[in-house]
């Protein structure tokens, strides 16, 4: 991250940095394979979501509290709208449910999890092409 202290950072950058935090603990648990990668599944979900909500707050527009991705993405204007890739929305938003109330599924592959895993640093990356505001590593 960046050695500016959370209280200097914008509300876009303090989501932007929680989406951040979110994606590497996923990648921790999978990495580390000790916890359920549904669990992982969740927070990848979840730094897609904050990592949209921050390009929102980034075009000064309210971010919503929903939590479909391609509903949080169809508030941008066209002129600020992320490159996201639909497949990789798709892939990800039932986790928000799915990661929490999963009592009744199997828990996902490694392989599955690295999809997500993948797919939302696939989100981050767009939001953050179309936002270099958003970026705390310089």
């Amino acid at each position: 991250m960046s050695a500016t202290p959370p209280d200097e950072l914008s509300p876009a950058q303090r989501w932007f940095a929680l989406a951040v935090q979110d994606l590497a603990a996923a990648q921790i648990l999978v990495a580390d394979g000790s916890a359920a990668l549904r669990i992982a599944g969740f927070l990848a979900q979840q730094a897609a979501e904050k990592a949209l909500k921050a390009g929102l707050f980034a075009a000064s527009i309210a971010a919503p509290r929903i939590h479909g991705l391609n509903q949080i993405l169809a508030r941008y204007p066209s002129t600020r709208s992320p490159n996201v890739d639909a497949d990789d929305l798709d892939l990800l938003d039932p986790w928000v449910m799915d990661g929490r109330y999963a009592a009744d599924l199997p828990d996902l592959s490694r392989a599955e999890a690295d999809r997500l895993l993948l797919a939302a640093r696939r989100v981050l990356d767009s939001v953050l092409a179309s936002e270099p505001s958003l970026d705390l590593r310089s």
